[in-house]
């Protein structure tokens, strides 16, 4: 299984945090890296009290009916990428969306790394532009779905995408950890906050 639903709080974002005004371009998702300080401190502590440390934390949000490219994640350190195996993810509204896992020998187009490095940075090695719609559709197999609506242990070190399925935007929090684990050993680590 590429996901375990946990068991947290189901508002990760303190009291009064105003979502930013981020854009979306021509539906496409849009995200943006948010301080720690905006999580609550009891998230931060549980993951604690499992021996990780919050690294980073990304708001997505995606109008009625994008999609993000099919990708793997990567997270900018030192200006070298490198991969990300695992993260929680929290869907605020409970909007009707869908993450897939995907198998594929397609090429991975790498990103650049951007002149402008403040805070975390999250990126992904794509297979495909937004929306997908320059990709071969026969390349891909999908291996397994999930519809999120649970705080959730998610596996992002192989080929997957998100889409929005609602008719309203959908809002997602995305916790990274300073922890280079493997995706069986972020499962471990995991084992005692899951459903």
């Amino acid at each position: 299984m590429n996901f375990v639903e946990l068991v947290l709080p189901t508002q990760p974002l303190i009291e009064g945090f105003q979502r930013p005004q981020i854009a979306a371009i021509r539906g496409a998702p849009t995200y943006v890296s948010i301080s720690l300080d905006f999580i609550k401190k009891e998230i931060i502590e549980i993951f604690s009290s499992i021996g990780l440390d919050s690294l980073g934390a990304v708001l997505f949000r995606k109008r009625p009916g994008a999609s993000s490219p099919i990708h793997r994640d990567l997270i900018l350190e030192k200006d070298q990428w490198k991969f990300c195996n695992y993260g929680v993810n929290w869907n605020l509204d409970e909007t009707d969306s869908i993450m897939e896992w995907f198998h594929t020998d397609e090429k991975e187009k790498w990103p650049i790394i951007p002149m402008n490095k403040q805070g975390f940075i999250l990126s992904g090695i794509n297979y495909g532009y937004m929306g997908n719609t320059d990709i071969d559709a026969t390349k891909f197999t999908q291996v397994e779905s999930l519809i999120l609506k649970n705080p959730t242990l998610v596996r992002t070190d192989i080929p997957h995408r998100v889409k929005n399925l609602d008719t309203v935007d959908r809002w997602c929090l995305s916790l990274r950890f300073k922890q280079e684990l493997s995706w069986e050993e972020a499962k471990k680590t995991f084992l005692n906050i899951t459903v």
